[in-house]
């Protein structure tokens, strides 16, 4: 049975997800072949507790990402008003999926697993139509919010990325592959590199060479 609709709100999640599955394994996680729409994820505190913003260690830490999507069609998804912290991946990671909005986030201290090319925020692999507004993010090894392999049509508006691309790979604040995508209004200051990359090219398949984006 599909868990279409569904809402998780105001509650504290850490520790959970594996280090190394940035996409596909997460505290709150939508599996591969399922193609869940309509999930509402709102006023949650994901990565650490409630009570303290601090990092719970190693041991208590999210392996994985806070939000981890694949195949995620159909019903407009909507991830708002979290506060993201001490997760070893992504805040949100979105694979394969449609019609997303991540809005009104803020996003600490992420990424904390090693990988210098694990960003705050990702969209890949054929996804479209994802929107990234009024979130604020402070801090992640690869770029803030990056959109690679995907179809396009996504909407950047009113974000504030800063302190992103620190482990000198991916160092962008917005990255952005695909067709038809807007850009607008945001805030891009302090990163490692240029504040947008648009891609040349969007391989459907085999490896792909990231950008080294210096400044």
């Amino acid at each position: 049975v599909r868990a279409d609709n569904t809402t998780i709100r105001k509650l504290a999640i850490y520790g959970f997800g594996d280090s190394g599955s940035a996409l596909t394994d997460g505290n709150i996680e939508v599996p591969s072949g399922l193609s869940v729409g309509g999930l509402i994820v709102e006023e949650n505190v994901i990565g650490t507790s409630a009570d303290s913003f601090t990092d719970p260690g190693a041991g208590n830490r999210g392996g994985g990402s806070g939000v981890a999507i694949e195949d995620g069609t159909g019903a407009q998804t909507t991830i708002q008003n979290n506060l993201f912290g001490y997760l070893d991946e992504l805040a949100v990671g979105i694979l394969s999926s449609d019609n997303i909005v991540v809005t009104g986030n803020e996003v600490l201290s992420v990424a904390l697993g090693g990988n210098i090319y694990i960003d705050a925020f990702s969209a890949e692999e054929g996804s479209s139509n994802v929107e990234w507004s009024n979130n604020l993010v402070d801090g992640a090894p690869g770029n803030g919010i990056s959109m690679w392999r995907t179809s396009g049509n996504h909407l950047v508006r009113n974000n504030t990325i800063t302190n992103v691309g620190s482990g000198g790979a991916q160092t962008a604040a917005v990255f952005v592959a695909g067709t038809g995508s807007t850009i607008d209004k945001n805030v891009l200051s302090g990163n490692s590199g240029p504040a947008i990359v648009v891609a040349g090219e969007n391989p459907a398949g085999g490896a792909y060479q990231w950008p080294v984006a210096t400044d």
